[in-house]
Order: C-alpha cells, then structure tokens, then sequence
C-alpha cells in the first residue's frame, strides 16, 4: 500500500484554490500509485479562514464543489482523508473533520476534531466526543485531528477499539507546496 501526505500550504484559502491544489495533489499522487490520500486539516477551507473572513458559511460535506475531487476518488480508487469543515444540520453546528471516502467517493466515515482552541482560528467549530476507528478496506484506521494527538489516551482508546493504525492530519502553515508519497 502506498500512503501519499498532502503537505500543501492551504492554510489561509480562499476555498476555490484549495480545491484546485487538492485536485492536482490526489492527482499527483493516484499517478505515482497511492492508494491513501491524506490531506491536512482544514484543507477545503484553509485553517485561518475564518480568521480571513468570519461571514464564511461552512458547507455541509460533501457538498457540490467537491464534486470533481471526488469522482477523482472514484476514477482512481482511492480512500482520501479530507479535512475539511463541515456543517452538521441536525446539530445545528460546525465540526472541523477529517471525513474519510471510499474508493466509490462516498463516505466510509469522519472524525471531527474532540481538542480545540475554541478561540481564534478555531472559533467557528463545535467540539465533538467520539472516537470511532473507520473500516477501511479491512484495516481500522483510528482518525484524529491535530490537537486530538496531544492526549496520548485517544490513540490508546483508538486502539482498545480496533484501530491498526492512527492518522492525525494537522494544519502547518508556511510549509512548501510539494507533494510526497512515502512507499
């Protein structure tokens, strides 16, 4: 199996050229034969987007400018582990996720993010608190966000529950455009 890490510089957006570089980065990587795509956190949005532009709506995921990202996913039979805010209706609020799709682009799952600031950058996200590894392809991945890594009890529980590996995609800023396939 072949994991690509999307190290892109997504953090201040604006969302139509983060979905560009995110289309060419699971590209990029379907091309040199990944199989995962692991994107950071926030990489629809760019993490300090609310910071940017505090009248941004957060779409509820996936939404329809995802669409050509996704049928990438479809067209090269991919899980991509996308972070990304997203809007939960039936809550009436926002969660920063990393939502997981499938090989037929639809979703196997999401994590949103249990540790925040809850300030700044991260005003906009409700925290949430389940921690639920995701079957992907037979391998139980145990998804965290960026901060949820900082309590080592949350891959503990990850693992109590099944998961065979842990993931934790974070936002850095100031890291160069490049994409990386590790093999």
């Amino acid at each position: 199996m072949k994991v690509a890490l999307c190290h892109l510089e997504l953090s201040n957006g604006p969302e139509q050229k983060n979905i560009e570089l995110l289309e060419k980065a699971v590209r990029i990587a379907a091309e040199k034969g990944a199989n995962w795509v692991i994107t950071p956190e926030t990489a629809v949005q760019g993490y300090y987007f609310y910071k940017l532009e505090p009248e941004t709506k957060v779409d509820k995921q996936p939404s329809s400018k995802l669409s050509f990202l996704l049928s990438l996913v479809k067209d090269y039979g991919l899980f991509l582990f996308l972070g990304c805010g997203e809007y939960d209706s039936e809550l009436n609020c926002n969660f920063n996720s990393c939502i997981v799709f499938e090989p037929s682009g639809e979703i196997c799952g999401r994590h949103r993010k249990i540790i925040s600031h809850g300030i700044g950058a991260e005003a906009w996200a409700r925290t949430a608190d389940v921690l639920k590894p995701i079957d992907c392809l037979n391998i139980k991945v145990g998804v965290l966000v960026c901060a949820d890594a900082w309590y080592s009890e949350h891959a503990k529980k990850m693992q109590k529950k099944g998961a065979q590996i842990i993931i934790d995609i974070a936002a850095w800023r100031g890291l160069q455009r490049k994409f990386v396939a590790i093999r």
